[in-house]
């Protein structure tokens, strides 16, 4: 929902919001940095709550895929390393951009939940960055086994996944779990 939040007139509009990704401005992917894209995330937030008053969630995962911003956001991470995907995290990145819009809209809205997938190159929990009282990670560990116990250590990156379930559900008072019918993991 992240990318598609933001309208094509507002990116035209606004061409500095554009994440670039191989040198080039990416007509998907959003700089997380930018303040402006949080602001506008936040008020077609409150445009949507203002329509239904009665959405208890919202979701602010961006979409599928390993390409982000290679400029300005870079500079948000906090060099924490994935093992799983043998790429450096960019969580603390993202949390970011959630934190600025959960607080735009909990100040309107304090019962709002703001879903985010613990995903990809961002499931492992944030190393700088603390949680909105209101965001609720969705764990999904595509990159890890599900066919065996999180506790058997004989599992390659079964301690990673320990690490990610227990580092997020510290941090937030509620987290949810997103399990896939298939295993990418072996």
């Amino acid at each position: 929902n992240l990318e598609f939040a933001i309208s094509k007139e507002f990116r035209a509009k606004h061409p500095e919001i554009k994440a670039i990704i191989g040198g080039k401005p990416n007509d998907l992917r959003l700089k997380w940095s930018s303040p402006l894209v949080a602001q506008e995330l936040a008020r077609v937030t409150l445009d949507l709550l203002q329509k239904n008053p009665y959405l208890g969630s919202y979701s602010l995962s961006p979409e599928d895929g390993m390409n982000w911003d290679e400029s300005d956001d870079t500079k948000l991470d906090a060099g924490d390393f994935d093992t799983a995907n043998q790429i450096t995290s960019i969580t603390d990145r993202l949390m970011v951009l959630c934190n600025r819009v959960a607080k735009k809209v909990r100040a309107q809205h304090p019962d709002v939940l703001f879903r985010m997938l613990a995903y990809a190159q961002y499931t492992r929990p944030p190393v700088r960055e603390k949680l909105d009282p209101s965001i609720v990670p969705v764990i999904a560990p595509i990159a890890y086994s599900r066919y065996h116990p999180m506790t058997d250590d004989t599992v390659p990156d079964n301690k990673a996944l320990r690490h990610i379930v227990t580092g997020w559900g510290k941090m937030s008072k509620m987290t949810a779990v997103y399990f896939y019918a298939f295993n990418l993991a072996e």
